[in-house]
């Protein structure tokens, strides 16, 4: 268990002298991970995602409902998720919401800012089934066809002081009228450890489906 220590002994020859180590293994809070399309199977790569939403059209899923998934080697339950709209384009029109049915998650969207909160604890399978039902709306008659990034950040609140560990998700939005527009699509990855910062930022360019 972390903080206790293992011990071995060794014997030096010809001497025949015997020594004991003792070795402390110190764990470190891993961070959740997330993917939006485990098999990829919807066109992207690694672990993101993207669509296009037409103006008039119902909500749209901003992940694969049937493998989008979330994941933590070293704790049971998340804190919170969090969905951001990061350029949000046509203020109070544009939403995200979800289904926290059965579980013990709490969902607040805040237009102003573009941010969907889903704060637990809960389960990481309650918020994997959450996760699934993400969706995103537009309701403006004339919508800014700008492509949204949109962030995904699982939070398992393991961390003290601060501290925090996350796994962020981008994917990217096309809206408009059905025609192909070019996006943009980033996949991120960060841990913040007390003021220690390491992030690794990957993008790519390409043009999103009909």
């Amino acid at each position: 268990p972390p903080g206790s220590f293992d011990t071995f002994n060794y014997t030096l020859a010809p001497g025949g002298s015997t020594a004991t180590v003792s070795v402390s293994v110190t764990c470190v809070n891993d961070p959740p991970v997330l993917d939006l399309d485990a098999n990829d199977d919807k066109g992207t790569t690694g672990s993101d995602f993207a669509v296009t939403f037409t103006e008039g059209n119902p909500a749209i899923l901003l992940e694969d409902p049937l493998d989008a998934t979330v994941t933590d080697v070293d704790n049971a339950t998340l804190a919170s998720l969090t969905v951001t709209i990061t350029n949000v384009l046509d203020p109070g029109f544009e939403t995200l919401s979800t289904d926290v049915t059965g579980t013990s998650i709490v969902a607040n969207y805040v237009p102003a800012t573009g941010v969907l909160t889903l704060t637990g604890p809960d389960t990481l399978a309650n918020f994997q089934t959450v996760l699934r039902k993400v969706k995103y709306q537009d309701t403006d008659v004339d919508p800014d066809t700008t492509p949204r990034v949109i962030h995904f950040v699982a939070n398992d609140g393991a961390a003290i002081v601060q501290q925090d560990s996350a796994g962020r998700e981008h994917i990217a939005v096309a809206v408009g009228q059905g025609d192909r527009l070019a996006g943009v699509i980033e996949r991120g990855y960060r841990r913040v450890s007390g003021a220690q910062v390491n992030a690794e930022h990957f993008a790519c360019h390409g043009t999103l489906p009909r």
